[in-house]
């Protein structure tokens, strides 16, 4: 008997079982699933009466992230801010009153964001036994990576899969959980053996995607955290060039020193295609397309939208012409 495998994030794979389910348990159309939280943030905005601000919208959008992937409801937040150690964009109080407000027009709308749709998954399989047996059935054995960048909600949703079973093998390296900020937590991995305690555990220190420079400034950051978790990394591949570090006083300053950087290599002759900008978030990309046009530099993005691609921008680009037509008639009378 062979077992089919197939690839899925924690959010395509809980949306697919959703939108399948949900006709036979809930009854009618699915919800809508939103790309982005800020138009209906800015909408929420304007509901308590507080001017929407760009920076502001993305900020109080990391931190509805944060407590729905932390199971915080929106009565709950300025505690569990607080004890979190997070400072709030604006008061947390605005933050409650935001964070209410969004989620009762995401729920009269009949939306959904991303965590709820964990969130909703796991609901379904609680309630609905049937679902539940019918899921487990079809996917045995899971395998997750990155584990050290799971999330509590992530989390619950991948125990109610399991079901109670221990079929499940992770991957991870509690040194990089990168998604802290969304409320990942290595805990997870770290204490895999404990929670499991028939499990084998597998340590790869070989690393063949850096050079020895890169490699060994990874272990001096790594000593230097006094993680308990610490691993020395040994690398496989040539040397190559010292690793540089800059810094700069804001986003805006940074986006613009990268790109007179790039413009530098590639009048000294530097391939474009040869050079590449990471960035955390797809938020983040904005600045260095504004700055890479300005210094004259053509780039390709990938992952994500462009600007004026992105679900927000089109809203806010249809909303402006409805305004300009709008104007233009009262010009008229």
């Amino acid at each position: 008997m062979f077992q089919v495998g197939v690839v899925r994030t924690f959010h395509a794979a809980a949306l697919r079982q959703l939108t399948y389910f949900w006709p036979r348990v809930i009854g009618g159309d699915p919800p809508k699933v939103i790309e982005s939280k800020l138009p209906l943030l800015a909408d929420a905005f304007r509901l308590v009466r507080r001017a929407p601000d760009r920076a502001e919208l993305r900020d109080v959008a990391s931190e509805i992230e944060w407590a729905k992937a932390t199971q915080i409801g929106p009565e709950d937040y300025a505690e569990a801010a607080r004890k979190a150690g997070r400072t709030p964009p604006v008061p947390a109080e605005e933050v409650f009153r935001l964070f209410d407000a969004y989620e009762r027009l995401r729920r009269e709308r009949h939306l959904v964001d991303f965590e709820t749709i964990l969130e909703l998954t796991a609901a379904v399989m609680t309630e609905h036994r049937e679902v539940a047996a019918q899921i487990r059935q079809q996917y045995r054995y899971f395998v997750v990576d990155e584990y050290q960048d799971v999330n509590p909600l992530q989390k619950l949703l991948l125990d109610t899969w399991l079901g109670g079973r221990d079929d499940l093998c992770v991957v991870g390296d509690p040194n990089q959980t990168i998604y802290s900020f969304t409320g990942a937590t290595p805990r997870y991995l770290t204490g895999f053996s404990v929670e499991h305690p028939e499990a084998t555990v597998i340590r790869l220190v070989r690393d063949y995607r850096s050079t020895p420079q890169v490699v060994s400034l990874a272990n001096r950051l790594i000593d230097r955290s006094k993680s308990p978790h610490r691993l020395t990394l040994v690398a496989q591949r040539p040397d190559g060039p010292e690793p540089g570090f800059t810094e700069y006083d804001d986003e805006q300053a940074e986006a613009a020193g990268v790109a007179r950087a790039i413009r530098a290599l590639v009048d000294g002759g530097v391939p474009a295609r040869e050079i590449a900008v990471l960035f955390r978030v797809n938020a983040q990309s904005e600045a260095y397309e504004q700055a890479l046009t300005t210094v004259g530099v053509p780039y390709l993005l990938r992952g994500a939208d462009r600007f004026f691609e992105r679900p927000e921008v089109r809203h806010a680009v249809v909303l402006l012409r409805g305004a300009d037509r709008s104007a233009a008639r009262d010009d008229e009378l």
